[in-house]
Order: C-alpha cells, then structure tokens, then sequence
C-alpha cells in the first residue's frame, strides 16, 4: 500500500473502509461474536529481571514442555551480559526452578530452538542485540548453547553477525542440505537487513551473508513458502527509516533454496500510524486457501495487521484490527477457542493480550483482552499441560513469564467410531442374521458425554430399517446388535446395501455422527 490511500480498518463484527476521515461500510457483512476463550494466569520467575523473549520446546525430552527464555539482565550500556533461562516442565502447565546460561552477549531480544548437531536434542540459539564495549554498541552475536540431551547445556558459543545490532533470530534449512541454517536481523551501519549463517550440521556455522535492505530497521524475521515453491522465503517486518516520520513495512525476499535469495519482490505498507514500525510477524493459512497469510504487530499502535496471501508470493492490501491496547508488540496464531479457525492473539506491551477470534475466512472479531502483571513483551501459543488445547507464553519485561493455560470449554462435537461385524452377508438365503455393531463416542475434556446414542439403519430396498437407542459404557464404548436379511434382488448388480448410522449430540445441542455399512453382493 502506498502512502496516501485508502486503509481497512476491522471493528466490532464489521470491516470499514476509511479513507482520511470518511469511513464507508464494505460489503463484508456483520458476524456474530464467537463464545470467548478463557484462561487462567500463573506466573513463573525467570531468576533474572527482563524478560524479553520466550519459547516452547521439550528440551529435557522426557515429553512434557518446557519453557526457554531470553532475559536482557539490564545488559544495555555493558557491564553484564543476556541470559537464557530453562525451567522444565511437569507436564501439568506448571514449571520448575528456572537454569541460567550466559548468552554470549547483550540484551537479547529473541530466541530460538532447534537440534543444531542432528543428535535429536533441541539447542538454543539466542540474537543478542549487540556486545557492549565502553557502553557503546560495538557488533552483534548469537550464542549456540549445545544440548546435552538432558536439558542442560553447554555455555553459548558466540558467533558474530558483522553488524552492530540484532533484534531476530529464525532457524530452518534455507539451502536444501539437510543442516539448520541461522538468519538473524542485523544493522549495518545505517542499513538493515538479514545476516545468514549457513549450518555445518554439528553446531557450527560459516561467515554470515548480509542481505541488506536500505535504511531499515529490521524488527522481526520469519521463513516461510510464501509463493509455494517448495523453497523458504524471508518475510521481514521493520521500521522505514527513509522517510520522516517512519512508517512499518512488510518485505519479502523470495528463496532460491540454494542459500540465496532474490531481491525483495515487494514492501508493503504494514498500516502503523506515522513513526511507528512493524515490529512483529507471524504467518500461518488465515482463510483456508492453501496460501500463507501474514499478521503483523503494529507498534506503537493499538492495531494488528492482516495481509491475505495470494499465493504467488504477493499479498492484498493490508486489513487493521483493534489488538486490544496500545503497543501492539508480538504476536501468535492459534486456534484457542476450539472451532477449527486460526486465532489472532497479540501480545499488547502495556500488559495486555489481545484475542481475536477467527471467522475461519481471514477476517477477525473484536478482541477479548486479557490483563497479565508487568508488560507483554513477546507472545507463544503451545499445549504446555497435555491437555489438546493451545495455552498461551507471555513474557513479561520483568523477572516473570506469564503462562496462561486454555481452560476454554469449546462446542467440539463428539468424536463417534462405529464398526460392523459381519461386514458382508453370504449366501443370499434370506435368512435374518444378527450383526454386531461397535464404537465409542469420545468428547471434549470439559464436555459431558451423552448419556444416550440412536442409531438407525437405512436399506435401499427399505425393508428392514430397525432403530433405536443405546446407551455407551463410562468410557465411552458400546455395543449393540441388528437383525438383517441376508437377500438381493436377483437383477442387483451392485448388491443390497444397509447403512447403519450412530448419531450423538453434544451437551451443547451441536452432532455428530458415524457410519458403517453392510453389504449384500451380487456374487463373491
């Protein structure tokens, strides 16, 4: 989008057109509001004062998630380095005692896991913002901290950017050799851009690559198909320093997936208010096509930003929505409220985390916001307690992270198996035969399994269509028999065919139904 024209702007259940200050209803009709989420906030001390960044791995590989954190330790300006801190978890949301490791350089504003060395066990890379000398920004790093495939780590190797700062850090495979390469946000002098280390496969990386993208401020670094390729593309969210004041783009650098990439197929404007920046990207399919879509945390604003994919590596014009506060700093999708439709959560740095629920068509609903103590720096939706549903990882700013786990009841339908022994009834003497017919029904953990199924059998000659009820064991099994005829008529080529349904509603009024079907053949 250029400067200057019209933006869309997404309020309650409608979408808007403004354009200065005339503001137009779309076409897009009105939506009812989806029930809310709902969750329940704990907190866990980090051990170290500014948490900045946190992320979600199994890194003792005991099958239980375990948080991995970057704390800036009040680094800025020397004289104490960053830090990751591990706290493994228990498998029920909650998290132990946190583990620090020095993270070879200052005020790390990201992390990032991922095995490094093909051992299976997932390392930490940590972007630190810069390495401090005489309180003066000097060059950037990485620390590598190496797995011991115990949680425990080995210290950070540091490996330098070339650059004077970083705020970024992805890890992925960019030139199809099986090893994890690493691309972080770098600043060059007065450019920025993206710093590639291409892995060796054992942990150790070569010179970096700059990708440099004019007078930018690069916020934000994600890989993804975008123009569905088969090969990783580069989508950068910055601040454009080339005008006054700033504005926020979107750039993309469509991969070669050789460990090159061609220059920016196109920047758009992300849709933050003048002098703000994009300072957050994630991508995930929005509207079901197939296509990746892009969701960008406009700061200093209190709007995200909604770019729908076309597939080919473009995207249409940006679509805004409230976030739910001011500071729109990170954010995450997921589906939290269980209806098979990606989310929209943003991460608000006046403490607030914004919910917007999705329609499933690449538009949102107005936020439910959710109020965390301290600010909320950075944003990770994973199931931290096994129990299926998205919770959410806030870093704070201070010495905590927020884990606020789902306790959302959605209306899943129940899930029905169903079985018939026989399957096939021979010969065709006409003789009634009993047939078994087996399931179970499972439901939601906060649903109530139905007390009663019905089941009916269809004959497409409609003769024999016994139905009734039965009612599933504690554990969700049943059991039940029919009596079919085993006949056809002598010019059915296809057979005779009984279609037997078990059906169940939810406690909420929503079905489901299984089916399984017995056949009469022409011949064997």
């Amino acid at each position: 989008m250029t400067r200057g024209s019209a933006r869309r702007f997404a309020f309650p259940g409608c979408v808007v057109a403004a354009i200065g200050t005339l503001i137009s209803l779309a076409p897009a009709p009105c939506r009812a509001a989806t029930p809310p989420a709902s969750f329940a906030a704990a907190y866990f001390n980090s051990g170290a004062v500014g948490t900045e960044s946190a992320v979600v791995a199994d890194v003792n590989l005991d099958g239980n998630p375990d948080l991995i954190v970057a704390i800036q330790n009040q680094s800025f300006g020397g004289g104490r380095n960053g830090l990751a801190a591990v706290l493994l978890g228990n498998g029920d949301g909650t998290f132990g005692a946190p583990v620090s490791y020095d993270s070879a350089g200052g005020a790390p504003f990201s992390l990032a896991v991922a095995d490094l060395n093909g051992d299976g066990a997932p390392d930490i890379v940590v972007d630190n913002f810069c390495v401090w000398i005489d309180g003066a920004c000097s060059f950037t790093t990485v620390g590598v901290l190496i797995n011991h495939g115990d949680g425990t780590f080995a210290p950070a190797v540091p490996w330098n950017l070339g650059g004077s700062s970083s705020q970024s850090i992805a890890i992925a495979d960019v030139n199809g050799d099986g090893k994890p390469d690493l691309l972080a946000s770098v600043a060059v002098a007065f450019n920025g851009g993206v710093a590639i280390l291409l892995g060796n496969g054992d942990g150790t990386f070569q010179a970096p690559i700059h990708l440099l993208l004019g007078p930018v401020d690069i916020r934000s670094v994600a890989l993804a198909d975008i123009n569905r390729d088969g090969r990783l593309d580069i989508v950068a969210a910055a601040g454009d320093n080339s005008i006054s004041p700033s504005r926020g783009t979107v750039t993309i650098l469509l991969g070669n997936g050789d460990g090159t990439f061609r220059p920016p197929l196109a920047t758009y404007d992300s849709g933050v208010s003048p002098g703000g920046w994009a300072n957050s990207i994630a991508v995930a399919d929005l509207n079901d096509d197939g296509a990746p879509d892009l969701a960008v945390a406009n700061y200093p604003d209190n709007r995200t930003g909604v770019f729908l994919g076309r597939g080919d590596g473009s995207f249409e014009p940006v679509v805004l929505y409230d976030s739910g506060a001011p500071f729109a700093w990170s954010d995450a999708i997921a589906d939290v409220n269980g209806d098979s439709k990606p989310d929209l959560i943003v991460a608000d740095f006046a403490g607030v985390v914004g919910v917007l629920a999705g329609n499933g068509d690449g538009t949102f609903q107005a936020p439910q916001t959710y109020t965390v103590a301290g600010d909320a720096a950075s944003m990770a939706a994973a199931d931290v307690n096994h129990d299926g549903r998205p919770d959410l990882i806030v870093a704070n700013g201070n010495e905590f992270v927020a884990v606020l786990l789902n306790d959302t009841c959605a209306d899943f339908p129940p899930a029905i198996t169903l079985s018939a022994a026989p399957s096939i009834l021979w010969p065709p003497n006409g003789k009634m035969v009993p047939v078994t017919l087996s399931g179970t029904i499972t439901v939601a953990p906060c649903a109530t399994k139905p007390a009663i199924l019905n089941y009916s059998v269809l004959d497409e000659y409609n003769l024999v269509q016994p139905a009734g009820s039965i009612v599933p064991d504690a554990d969700g099994g049943f059991l039940f028999s029919v009596q079919l005829q085993a006949s056809r008529r002598e010019d059915d080529r296809n057979g005779r065919h009984y279609t037997i349904t078990v059906t169940a509603p939810s406690d909420t009024g929503r079905g489901a139904s299984a089916v399984s079907v017995v056949t009469v053949p022409h011949n064997r």
